[in-house]
């Protein structure tokens, strides 16, 4: 067609010259061997290849300036869609610096990266001098570096995005859908299934299809359609191979955290009665620490034995030296029913502030006095603290030396006080379980209870931590709550929920807990407009609303986001797009998966598969936008 044309595919070229009779010799010669460039003379002899002489992978840490002892902070951000097992052996991590008697020195180093497999701070300070070192082509720098000092990561193609085939062990499982360890998957294609046909592998078509499964290459080439999708899964034992992926790493770093402190609020004045209460000023309340004024209730032998625990006491002196005030720390209870005359106990109402204070019998009564209840905590949180990475820009107040602050990653695990539907709702079901994991409900409903952060939940039994059928095994599959296109929960929170389910379930089960398969849609849109001056403007919110409509949080037709395994119709697309100011009508909507070696994979309505385990996040947009023809418009 008109203004269409086709380039020629070249598979093979060879170039070939004839040198004159004579000969020439060259006048320089250049070698680069790990970015550095060199010049060598033609009668030199030399070696044209040279390898870095590490024994070991390593990460360098390139200094303009020499480092001084420090201390020293950057935070490494690990993606985490890889999950690596807390009870396998990972890789060791060797901290070092070059210095000045030019060797590379160990570093003094508080690592919470666990060998660099998940996100976190690394401190360092170093003992001696720094020395500069000509590296990768870089003359007079500074350098420190975090070397592997075993050969764990084996697989190092698959950080390049590489050849799944040189794995030992995968899995394609046809009587149930088995969840992804690491989350890699891959859609199959003609080209891919006769690959690992050529390679011996096993192939079944994706789960709830029932087409025949293609024996041989030929079957394979005869197919008239593409193969559903296939969820690919790494071997348990190869997990600890695949080398992690860093997304940033940010020097001069600090942990966040969305609260205020208050330090020794004046609760008031305890008029030793039973059963006083007081209030907070700011809620909700972290973290408190309560202390109370004994100096006239105690004698010289009690406050003594109490001084045996520093901990619990404070004193107070005035400029002549004079005790003030003797202030005994006391502990929170959730009820008095266990709490003796002598115990020092409160109970706290950590959303609405409240203190109460027992009646003598449970529970000491504070002595009487003025302002002699103080509380020191912190406030804050909710979810306006979840911020996307850049969001925090601005200092409060003025640090010495520090100009600028910014967030690198989003911040995340921040959750509003549990509104009153949620809790009926959370009151009937755990009448039902009474505290007890049994059913998959009683898992579900659980999950939930461990943290207000978890968003989705979903729970698959006889399934274990092998990818294998196996009784007694409980995954747990999790989505926080977060404005980022791909939530995962991090490690702590994994930890958290698997440890809060676990005091709830019988001994014999063995729980897992897990982020979902995400899979990732590219849209491809064509659109029509009367007004060219329109085209930036629906370009830019035909992208925004596809997004939004994909979120697997916020996303669908009624913005609560997308269950596990669900897909968007694409009629609800072309609703969407066709009514954003501007758009005429919509030509062609497709939605297109793409595989790791750059590959697509074009899924039709009525062949939308995908794992009960799987939710979908938004990937790229193409958004084609037409001037709509003189003929049209007449």
């Amino acid at each position: 067609e008109k203004g269409e044309f086709s380039p020629p595919l070249i598979t093979d070229l060879k170039l070939s010259y004839s040198p004159p009779s004579e000969g020439q010799r060259p006048e320089h010669i250049l070698t680069e061997n790990n970015l550095q460039v060199q010049i060598k003379k033609p009668k030199d002899i030399f070696r044209p290849f040279e390898f870095l002489s590490d024994k070991y992978p390593a990460l360098y840490f390139c200094f303009t300036e020499p480092l001084k002892k420090g201390p020293y902070s950057f935070y490494i951000d690990v993606d985490r869609y890889y999950t690596y097992p807390d009870n396998e052996p990972l890789p060791t991590v060797k901290w070092q610096y070059f210095s000045k008697d030019g060797n590379w020195k160990n570093l003094n180093v508080l690592d919470e990266t666990r060998g660099l497999t998940r996100s976190g701070m690394i401190m360092f300070s170093l003992e001696d001098e720094m020395s500069h070192l000509t590296l990768f082509g870089i003359d007079k720098v500074y350098w420190i570096r975090g070397v592997i000092t075993d050969t764990s990561w084996s697989l190092c193609e698959l950080s390049a995005g590489g050849n799944v085939a040189s794995m030992i062990k995968e899995l394609y499982l046809p009587g149930f859908t088995p969840l992804l360890y690491l989350s890699i998957s891959r859609i199959l294609t003609k080209s891919r299934i006769l690959s690992d046909i050529q390679t011996q592998k096993k192939i079944y078509p994706a789960p709830g299809d029932n087409k025949k499964i293609p024996a041989d290459d030929k079957e394979v080439a005869d197919c008239e359609e593409e193969i559903p999708l296939v969820i690919k899964n790494l071997a348990k034992e190869d997990v600890k191979k695949v080398p992690p992926v860093i997304n940033g790493i940010y020097l001069n770093a600090v942990i966040a955290v969305q609260t205020e402190t208050i330090e020794d609020e004046a609760l008031g004045s305890s008029s030793g009665r039973a059963g006083e209460t007081f209030q907070t000023a700011r809620t909700p309340v972290i973290n408190e620490i309560l202390w109370i004024n004994e100096l006239n209730s105690l004698s010289e032998a009690e406050r003594s034995e109490l001084k045996k625990e520093p901990d619990m006491v404070k004193e107070e002196y005035n400029e002549q030296g004079q005790l003030t005030g003797f202030w005994v720390r006391w502990n929170a209870v959730e009820s008095f029913i266990d709490s003796t005359p002598a115990d020092r106990h409160y109970i706290i109402d950590r959303v609405s502030g409240e203190v109460v204070f027992g009646d003598g019998n449970h529970s000491k009564i504070p002595p009487a006095g003025t302002d002699n209840i103080r509380l020191t905590y912190k406030t804050g949180g909710g979810k306006r603290g979840n911020l996307s990475a850049g969001e925090i820009k601005e200092l409060q107040s003025a640090i010495p030396f520090i100009d600028n602050v910014y967030n690198p990653v989003a911040s995340a695990g921040g959750c509003n006080t549990e509104d009153t539907e949620v809790l009926i709702k959370r009151g009937s079901s755990h009448l039902r379980h009474r505290n007890r994991a049994v059913s998959v409900q009683d898992y579900y409903d659980l999950a939930f209870e461990a943290s207000r952060s978890i968003a989705r939940v979903k729970v698959i039994p006889d399934l274990d931590d092998k990818l294998e059928h196996r009784r007694g095994h409980i995954t747990i599959v999790i989505v926080p709550y977060s404005d980022e296109a791909m939530p995962l929960a991090t490690s702590v929170l994994k930890k958290q929920l698997k440890g809060y389910v676990e005091e709830r379930a019988c001994n014999l089960a063995k729980i897992h807990v897990v982020n979902p398969a995400y899979i990732k849609i590219n849209v491809q849109a064509e659109l029509t407009t009367k007004r060219i001056d329109m085209i930036p403007t629906i370009n830019t919110e035909t992208t925004k609303k596809t997004r939004e409509f994909l979120h697997p949080l916020r996303g669908g037709k009624d913005g609560i986001g997308w269950e596990f395994g669900k897909v968007p119709c694409l009629s609800d697309l072309y609703v969407l797009i066709q009514g954003i100011e501007g758009v005429e009508y919509v030509s062609t909507i497709s939605l297109v998966l793409i595989t790791e070696d750059g590959s697509t994979y074009r899924v039709y309505q009525d062949k939308y598969l995908l794992p009960s385990y799987s939710l979908i996040y938004p990937g790229d947009m193409d958004i084609k936008i037409k001037l709509m023809d003189k003929e049209e418009t007449g």
